[in-house]
């Protein structure tokens, strides 16, 4: 695990360089390697934890061509290691990433389909940089051009080192409000990208600009007919053999426990293949949290456990893990994130392991089931069912929402226009309205100046194949991802996430789609594997969302200063932004215990915080 950085398009210089390895330090800080070319130069800072004694970059090929820096872990390089050597290519070290040149100069670009890992890869051939990022994103890489160059990093600290201006690109504020992230391939930042998800660049003499192209795209819901016990017996072989090979290397490895099933059944696993691990779970001291139950869980296997607890004066340190994420994400949940990783570290971890990226394919979360319930309903059902909702005292819905929190009225408005008007809208409301914090015409009252168009769905045959295929555009990395990834980097701690193997995903999209929803249950051929390995009070338990509780930290002086400071009526009116009376509007609702008002209130925070951080 590592950072790389670079560029094409100007000569060397060591001193810049230097200056944006440093900058990212935290991400490698066992050592940096370089390789500078006549038009391109490739940097790389390295966390060692495969063969840590040897395992320093750039890796060459025999003839010194071709050279590469990685950012990742390539969990299958022993076998592609054993097939190269049948071809006649030398090795020197065990390192995972000595395999990429040699593997570059065997097959070229037919090289990506045979990795299994999370990466972002820079190789320089000749007058030319390829720069390559993984699947499913899990690893970042941003990109800046100047007058003189096109830069690449790992992280944006390292382009505004390379001299990068930092300013705020106003056409992301609308999209940030609606999503709480700015989706790929834009970021807060004017003129900064990101290099989206399974896609690569090419930059040579001739296009010194580069050229951008998807190597891998998620896998349409093509289902094929398969039984019950036979796809049941798949999964486990696909499970057993994608958690086993995540589990290489030269450091001890922490689980992130949840105690949901999907996190239980990643420790059995773990467990079943005879590997001694460490649990972490976060929790908030509240009714909602799963602390007990993943301390009973690691007990019951009989490993040690922490359970890392988020209190009120970590919202001091929002500013920071704010500066630390780079990129605003408007969820108070990364809190719980950095301090999760904090812990994670100092109790001596380099290498932590997650059960995150199920739920996309196996259609998991509340917001899919709704929309496959909205998809099999004819127009006149869906309309009666979104108004008897919005008509539907709140008490009663709260006992079928998956929230532990009220609704409100807001949240009850929501969720019944969405399906009021599903028929009606676009599929991208299909997709995002219910997971949408500010909805579109909100967010432009706030923002009166800017307007913004909703994208357009085009890959899938039903709104809810549109909605999990779009999911893997921007949700997946530039929300579930980048929470873990950016708050464990920041204490230089790896997080592997071995469900989202490509032959899990490649598997369960190909599912039919009962043996994925089953009487609006998600996850439903999952859930029957997990009932072959763990206790039933473990498989078939509900997904709980990982919840901040802010409606019992709104009255605590942390969060009540962050409110004063951030969102009063002269910070607002002296930024020049948003409307402060909406504004206004939604302190009012959040004071009241409103838990949408209260996350739009920690989002807009989260913006300013930003701003102070990277752009005042």
């Amino acid at each position: 695990m590592c950072g790389i950085y670079g560029w094409f398009g100007a000569p060397p210089s060591p001193n810049k360089l230097q200056a944006m390895g440093h900058a990212i330090r935290h991400r490698g800080p066992d050592g940096y390697g370089a390789n500078s070319q006549a038009s391109s130069s490739i940097g790389n800072c390295r966390l060692a934890i495969v063969d840590k004694a040897r395992g320093q970059q750039p890796f060459f090929n025999k003839s010194k061509s071709i050279s590469v820096v990685c950012n990742g872990e390539i969990y299958n390089h022993q076998e592609l290691r054993s097939e190269l050597q049948k071809l006649g290519h030398q090795f020197h070290t065990e390192c995972d990433i000595e395999v990429l040149p040699h593997a570059w100069e065997q097959w070229g670009e037919d090289m990506l389909p045979k990795l299994n890992g999370m990466f972002t890869i820079a190789i320089q051939e000749q007058d030319t940089l390829t720069v390559i990022r993984d699947r499913c994103g899990q690893k970042p890489l941003y990109l800046a051009q100047n007058n003189e160059a096109t830069y690449f990093a790992s992280e944006i600290r390292a382009l505004l080192a390379a001299g990068i201006r930092s300013k705020i690109n106003n056409n992301a504020i609308i999209p940030y409000l609606v999503h709480r992230y700015v989706p790929e391939p834009q970021t807060m930042f004017e003129g900064i990208t990101t290099l989206p998800a399974g896609h690569l660049v090419k930059f040579s003499n001739q296009q010194p600009q580069g050229v951008t192209r998807s190597w891998w795209k998620a896998p349409s819901f093509e289902p094929h007919d398969i039984s019950e016990s036979e796809a049941i017996s798949t999964l486990e072989s696909l499970v057993n053999d994608s958690v086993s090979i995540a589990l290489q290397g030269e450091e001890k490895i922490a689980t992130h426990l949840s105690a949901g099933v999907d996190s239980s059944l990643l420790l059995h696993t773990i467990r079943e293949a005879g590997y001694d691990t460490t649990t972490f779970t976060a929790g908030f001291g509240a009714a909602s949290d799963e602390v007990q139950a993943a301390t009973d869980l690691a007990k019951k296997y009989n490993i040690p456990h922490h359970s890392v607890i988020c209190k009120p004066d970590d919202f001091d340190h929002l500013h920071q893990v704010v500066g630390q994420m780079e990129l605003p994400v408007g969820d108070a949940l990364i809190l719980a994130f950095d301090k999760l990783s904090s812990r994670t570290a100092q109790e001596g971890f380099r290498v932590a392991i997650g059960g995150d990226g199920i739920d996309e394919t196996m259609l998991g979360y509340s917001f899919q089931k709704l929309n496959h319930l909205a998809d099999q309903l004819p127009p006149y059902l869906c309309g009666l069912l979104g108004n008897t909702i919005r008509h539907t005292p709140i008490h009663l819905l709260n006992r079928y929402s998956p929230l532990p929190s009220s609704l409100g009225t807001e949240g009850r408005e929501k969720i019944g226009s969405w399906f009021a008007n599903f028929h009606q809208s676009s599929s991208w409301h299909h997709a995002v309205g219910l997971r949408a914090l500010f909805r579109l015409e909100e967010a432009q009252r706030l923002l009166p100046q800017h307007q913004w168009s909703e994208p357009k769905l085009t890959r899938g045959s039903s709104s809810l194949e549109k909605q999990a295929l779009f999911q893997f555009q921007e949700w997946l990395q530039d929300w579930a991802i980048i929470r873990n990834e950016r708050n464990s980097m920041a204490h230089s701690v790896e997080y592997r996430i071995p469900f989202l193997d490509h032959r899990i995903i490649d598997f369960t999209a190909s599912l039919p789609l009962q043996l994925k929803i089953n009487r609006l249950q998600g996850k439903h051929l999952w859930r029957k594997f997990a009932a072959t390995k763990l206790p039933k009070a473990n498989s078939n338990k509900a997904k709980k969302p990982f919840y901040f509780p802010l409606e019992e930290f709104r009255y605590t002086s942390p969060f009540t200063q962050l409110v004063q400071d951030c969102l009063s009526q002269s910070t607002i009116e002296k930024r020049g932004m948003f409307n402060y009376q909406e504004i206004a509007k939604i302190i009012h609702s959040g004071e009241q215990g409103n838990f949408l008002a209260l996350k739009k209130m920690v989002s807009l925070i989260v913006l300013e915080l930003w701003q102070r951080n990277y752009t005042d």
